[in-house]
């Protein structure tokens, strides 16, 4: 129960960590120049730069509040079947 309280309240830190960043953003020049020749107006190519460069935070957000683990995450089974889950070693019954 605590190990499964620790995972829960590392990912509330994660999410939060993360939702900060995406917050906080703001393009850089040279990924809004990229959009430039796209759109019309300078507000569009900052919007555009913005939602690429968030995408994979946004994605990750979403999963972690659905209780999902991403793939670097996955507990692993080693021959022993001792399965790391964080930085704990846990023998499978």
């Amino acid at each position: 129960i605590v190990s499964q309280t620790n995972e829960k309240r590392r990912r509330i830190d994660r999410i939060n960590r993360l939702k900060d960043v995406v917050a906080k953003y703001v393009p850089t020049e040279t990924a809004i120049a990229s959009f430039k020749g796209f759109f019309t107006s300078r507000e569009d190519a900052i919007e555009k730069a913005r939602q690429q460069a968030l995408a994979p935070l946004l994605l990750e957000i979403q999963a972690l509040e659905q209780g999902t683990e991403s793939v670097e995450d996955s507990p692993a089974v080693d021959k022993e079947g001792t399965k790391t889950v964080g930085r704990f070693k846990v023998q499978e019954s």
